[in-house]
């Protein structure tokens, strides 16, 4: 399990404070990233997955996308399945919803 701490930026006086990312059991919130140019990780995974702060803690893959017409975030849904490393090496696998690079991705543990 995984928490995120320390979270919180200060702008022109006024202090802003982010969930961050966490990663437990059943369901974790992470970072898009921006996609690798590299050849070799179109094959399986295409960016990385990350904290708050930026730290790798995974990659992801799309695997579709759709527009969506009156959408306030972004004109497209992306469908991700993203692979989380944890501190040991172990891999877990897990799927979600987003809005694209930069923005927040809400996942469930993907059990197929």
């Amino acid at each position: 399990m995984f928490i995120e701490t320390d979270c919180t930026v200060s702008h022109e006086g006024r202090t802003f404070t982010a969930r961050g990312a966490y990663v437990t059991e059943s369901s974790a919130i992470v970072y898009v990233g921006k996609p690798w140019d590299s050849p070799i990780s179109a094959q399986r995974w295409q960016g990385p997955v990350t904290d708050w702060h930026g730290k790798v803690i995974g990659a992801y893959r799309e695997v579709s996308r759709w527009r969506v017409p009156n959408g306030w975030v972004s004109g497209w849904v992306h469908a991700y399945r993203v692979n989380i490393t944890d501190e040991s090496g172990a891999a877990t696998y897990w799927y979600g919803r987003g809005s694209g690079e930069g923005m927040m991705l809400r996942l469930r543990r993907f059990k197929g």
